[in-house]
């Protein structure tokens, strides 16, 4: 929480983001589940009978001349929004799309299908979805020099949006302002909440900054793909055999980060996911009492634009854009 100085938030942050990473990925969801629940117990009012369609607004906002962030706002169903809080929701990758997967697969008001979820995270806040880095999603360049390298310029850019995002989305100021997210979304989450923290010190923004949540956050690879094999074997996933092959290639990526061959390691993780879904039959890494292939129909549907997206004023440019951003892991 940042009830005092928001420079506090960042020393905080800075400081002590790395110990809150579990050492078992699934215990990461308490994180979240903790910080939702404080979230959540605001007076914004009593939920109404929610309509499948919220009030929103989307739109691209330009953090230099050649970068141009598309978001998506959703404004809570609760009876008073504009007291309800603001989460911006990022999604992992980098190259996951947060009007794609988180929307419409986890926390957004309708499913792929359009249909109605009735656990929308809308009951209770209001929304905000960004497709970023830039080039995510419907996010995109007009000069490849416009792209992000490195978690700085990450940040740089979501602090141009969210000042876009103040001046075009009524009521913003006014809410609990939170990030959270999800898989590498919660590497680029610590920095950005940094520079948002920064920001509002500096009076560059104004938003009502509480704090950032994350969730199976991948901040510290080696602590998690040395849980797997602990994890799925106490939970009846794999033999003791299976689990020690599991180990085995967490052994050689850590020896592989140790002498800085970040590509061989990538791939050795890659090795162990195959290996993963080989001996357990395909556990859903996302929720290991589910089997077989994780959905993405989030994904692909970004390429026609879905249905869904219409009337989003979607650039043209992005409608038929590779669905390889979205499934790349780094």
């Amino acid at each position: 929480s940042t009830k005092g100085s928001q420079l506090s938030f960042s020393t905080f942050v800075k400081a002590e983001i790395v110990k809150a990473v579990p050492k078992v990925m699934a215990s990461s969801l308490c994180v979240i589940a903790l910080v939702f629940a404080l979230l959540t117990s605001s007076t914004a009012g009593v939920p109404l009978s929610a309509a499948s369609v919220p009030e929103e607004k989307a739109g691209y906002i330009s953090p230099s001349k050649d970068a141009h962030l598309f978001y998506w706002f959703m404004r809570s169903y609760v009876s008073d929004p504009s007291r309800a809080p603001l989460v911006l929701w990022l999604q992992g990758g980098p190259g996951g799309s947060s009007t794609g997967f988180g929307n419409f697969l986890e926390v957004g008001p309708l499913d792929v299908n359009g249909n109605k979820r009735d656990h929308t995270w809308l009951h209770n806040v209001n929304l905000l979805f960004v497709d970023q880095p830039v080039g995510t999603g419907y996010s995109y360049v007009d000069d490849n020099s416009a792209y992000t390298t490195n978690e700085d310029e990450i940040a740089r850019d979501m602090v141009a949006l969210l000042a876009g995002v103040e001046k075009e989305v009524p009521g913003v100021l006014s809410m609990p302002f939170y990030i959270f997210s999800e898989s590498y979304g919660g590497k680029m989450a610590s920095n950005i909440g940094v520079a948002v923290a920064e920001a509002i010190a500096a009076g560059h923004l104004h938003l009502q900054f509480r704090g950032v949540a994350l969730g199976d956050s991948w901040v510290d690879p080696i602590s998690c793909v040395q849980s797997y094999g602990d994890f799925l074997y106490i939970n009846a996933q794999v033999d003791e055999e299976q689990k020690k092959g599991l180990d085995s290639y967490a052994e050689k990526m850590d020896s592989l980060i140790q002498a800085n061959k970040g590509v061989e390691a990538t791939n050795q993780w890659g090795a162990q996911q195959q290996y993963m879904e080989n001996v357990t039959g395909g556990v859903n890494v996302y929720n290991f009492l589910q089997h077989g292939a994780h959905p993405n129909e989030a994904v692909t549907m970004l390429s026609d634009p879905h249905p869904l997206f219409r009337g989003l004023k979607v650039s043209e440019r992005r409608q038929a854009f590779s669905t390889a951003a979205c499934l790349h892991h780094a």
